[in-house]
């Protein structure tokens, strides 16, 4: 049977079907090579004590600008100096910024925190914390909940 496209308006999504087929591909669907020798692995796979960061931020029309100058020149640059940060970005959706944010482990989350205290003082000047979320092990997410009680965080587990 041939690979079919979802389309929705005039966009196309690929149906479960064709992503299987063109995993196929690869010798591993589980496993696919990146860059440097990273890799990515699949959600049901054992990734270790990786931690995740989900910080929501609603930033005024009139703030926008200076907020994402701040993401430009005030986080990123910080991101040099950390070497347990396996990813990290700023998304936007209109007037809502997301940052993800992925830690080899809690330390390296709280180390973070630590390292961009600059930035993300400006930035919630500039915008309110409306969500934030924190996923990963059991034992990971228990190291962060002491130095974190004062935020709002909402914890999710790993399988």
């Amino acid at each position: 049977m041939a690979a079919r496209a979802l389309t929705l308006g005039n966009k196309a999504f690929l149906g479960a079907r064709a992503v299987l087929e063109q995993r196929a591909v690869h010798k591993s669907a589980r496993l696919a090579r990146m860059p440097a020798g990273k890799a990515c692995y699949a959600s049901a796979t054992p990734v270790g004590p990786l931690v995740s960061l989900c910080p929501y931020f609603e930033v005024p029309e009139e703030n926008l600008e200076a907020f994402k100058k701040n993401v430009v020149e005030g986080f990123y640059p910080k991101m040099a100096d950390e070497p347990k940060c396996k990813l990290y970005n700023f998304t936007f959706n209109g007037t809502v910024a997301h940052c993800r944010e992925v830690y080899e482990d809690a330390d390296g989350l709280l180390f973070h925190l630590g390292n961009v205290d600059e930035p993300l003082q400006k930035a919630l000047g500039l915008a309110e914390l409306v969500k934030l979320e924190c996923h990963g092990p059991a034992e990971e997410l228990e190291k962060l909940k002491e130095p974190l009680k004062d935020l709002p965080v909402t914890y999710f587990t790993q399988l």
